[in-house]
């Protein structure tokens, strides 16, 4: 960090024009006349109330009436987001008062070096947008939200076991496609977009940014890839351009 003289991230944090972390309102918020619990059976309501009952204590029978507004993606990034910071909490014993990329950021302006943005506008709405299920339509929302709840135990297994892989820095582990909910057509197309497109489009850039000035790229563990399996990676990417790639720090372990 002391060493780079910039600092590039997948999008400016401190640029709300193109940091604005909420997709538009019609991914949040049910069409007129429409509430949440239209999607579901009695016996799907029970199941969604119970559940959060049990996870957040909020008064049982309410959340779906409370929320009536709220699409099932919404939900099911209310949910997400519980499960990272229960994990979060475990794993690294506190939860950070500014997130991750604010950090690097952060350093960056105060040392008065420059930061730059690998994303355009267009596709980073579309990348938070599908967190927020924005791709599906309200019925297949409605299902993969209870199969979020059905799963959570698994969910919240799998992502202790990320973070745990993280904070040991085992990429090895971390990019498992064993690991990864590689369920059908779908989630490949969806990866497609979140990850290894972007991956291309960012490895494009990369040669002409750091090509006068030592920069520091801060992106997501998943786009580095897996150093054996992954054809995509950035890692990869930046070998076939050319480039030495080496890991800075204790050597990574199986």
């Amino acid at each position: 960090m002391e060493e780079a003289e910039q600092i590039y991230e997948e999008v400016v944090t401190s640029d709300t024009t193109v940091n604005n972390y909420r997709p538009d309102q019609s991914v949040l918020e049910m069409p007129e006349e429409s509430e949440l619990a239209d999607l579901y059976t009695k016996e799907e309501q029970d199941r969604i109330n119970r559940f959060i009952f049990r996870l957040t204590k909020f008064d049982e029978d309410e959340f779906l009436h409370t929320n009536r507004d709220i699409t099932p993606g919404f939900a099911y990034k209310i949910l997400s987001e519980n499960l990272i910071e229960d994990n979060t909490k475990l794993v690294f014993d506190s939860i950070s008062k500014i997130t991750f990329d604010d950090n690097f950021e952060l350093y960056a302006i105060n040392s008065g070096k420059p930061v730059g943005a690998l994303e355009e506008e267009k596709l980073h709405r579309t990348v938070i947008s599908n967190l927020y299920l924005g791709d599906f339509e309200l019925t297949k929302q409605g299902k993969e939200l209870l199969v979020f709840i059905d799963n959570y135990a698994k969910n919240n297994y799998l992502l202790y076991r990320l973070l745990s892989d993280y904070h040991a820095q085992n990429l090895l582990r971390l990019n498992n496609k064993s690991s990864v909910k590689e369920r059908n057509k779908e989630y490949g197309e969806k990866k497609e977009l979140s990850c290894q497109g972007r991956n291309i489009t960012w490895a494009k850039k990369m040669p002409a940014i750091m090509a006068n000035k030592s920069t520091l790229f801060v992106v997501g563990v998943a786009h580095l890839g897996h150093p054996v399996k992954e054809e995509r990676g950035l890692i990869q990417l930046l070998q076939k351009a050319g480039y030495t790639v080496e890991p800075i720090g204790k050597p990574l372990k199986n």
